[in-house]
């Protein structure tokens, strides 16, 4: 897996003020038979794109293995959530494995 450094920055310093649109990226995906806007960072579609491509997967196929149906109300944290243990896991961290 790569390092966290090639994960993009954000262009403007922390603290400024920006709107929520600013700060996530929304995209279409289709998991099932659903297509749903999808809302998040641009460092986690980042991250989706990477553990996609290393598991030789495309993002909406990984994200149907990562949340199965029925869709939950908090799809996208339970996405954020998925990544974040993927990497934990890739680092050695065995507590949320």
């Amino acid at each position: 897996m790569a390092s966290i450094r090639h994960i993009p920055r954000f262009a403007k310093a922390a603290g400024t003020k920006r709107r929520l649109d600013d700060i996530v990226e929304p995209r279409f995906v289709r998991i099932g038979d659903r297509r749903i806007a999808l809302r998040l960072e641009p460092v986690f579609w980042a991250a989706l794109e990477e553990i996609a491509d290393e598991r030789g997967q495309g993002v909406e196929e990984l994200l149907r293995d990562i949340v199965p149906p029925p869709l939950p109300r908090n799809l996208t944290s339970r996405v954020r959530v998925a990544i974040l243990a993927q990497y934990w896991s890739a680092s050695g961290n065995s507590r949320f494995a």
